[in-house]
C-alpha cells in the first residue's frame, strides 16, 4: 500500500507505488468543452453609444459585416499612446489611428488618409485587396473637424462595405 505522506520519489505528484491519494492528475481532470468554431461574435457597440440589451435581456451581440464596421470605427477612433499620453487602451498602447487627435488642427488630408489606411490594413475584417478607398472632407465652419468615407471589402465575404462618420 502506498504511503500517503511520500512525495515525488518516482515523479511529480506520485510516490514509488503510484499517485498520492487526493492528487489531481491528468486522468482525474474533467474534459474541457470543445473550442467554438462558429462565427466570431462581439458585443454590439457603436462608438459613442451605450451597449444594447437584446430581446431576452442579455447584452446584444453582433457578427458579420456589422461587427467589422464596429471594429474599424473602434480602431480609427481610439487614441494610441504617444510621448505625452498613455493612450486609450493601456494593455495595447499602439492600438488605434488616433483620429480625434486631429481635431482642432489644420486638416492634413494626406496624413489622415495615411493613418486610416495603415490601421485599416491591420484590421482582420478588412480585405487587403482591393485596398480601401478613403475620402477625407473638412467640415465647416472652422474646418478643424472632418468627415471620413471609406469603401472597403469585407474580408470574410468579399462584399463591398461603406462606412462614413464625422470626427468633431
Amino acid at each position: 500500500m502506498a504511503n500517503p505522506f511520500t512525495f515525488g520519489t518516482s515523479g511529480f505528484g506520485s510516490d514509488a507505488f503510484g499517485p498520492v491519494p487526493g492528487q489531481v492528475t491528468p486522468s482525474t481532470l474533467p474534459a474541457l468543452p470543445p473550442i467554438a468554431t462558429g462565427p466570431l461574435v462581439d458585443l454590439y457597440h457603436y462608438w459613442g453609444n451605450d451597449l444594447i440589451a437584446s430581446g431576452t435581456g442579455d447584452l446584444q451581440t453582433v457578427n458579420g459585416t456589422t461587427r467589422g464596421q464596429q471594429r474599424v470605427l473602434r480602431r480609427l477612433l481610439t487614441n494610441p499612446a504617444s510621448a505625452t499620453t498613455s493612450g486609450d487602451y493601456i494593455f495595447e498602447p499602439t492600438y488605434g489611428a488616433g483620429l480625434p487627435a486631429f481635431i482642432g488642427q489644420p486638416i492634413d488630408k494626406q496624413k489622415i488618409q495615411a493613418a486610416i489606411r495603415a490601421q485599416m490594413l491591420l484590421e482582420q475584417a478588412v480585405a487587403q485587396i482591393p485596398a480601401p478607398i478613403i475620402t477625407v472632407t473638412q467640415t465647416p465652419p472652422d474646418n478643424t473637424a472632418f468627415s471620413v468615407s471609406i469603401a472597403y471589402n469585407d474580408a470574410a465575404t468579399n462584399a463591398p462595405v461603406a462606412l462614413s462618420f464625422t470626427v468633431s
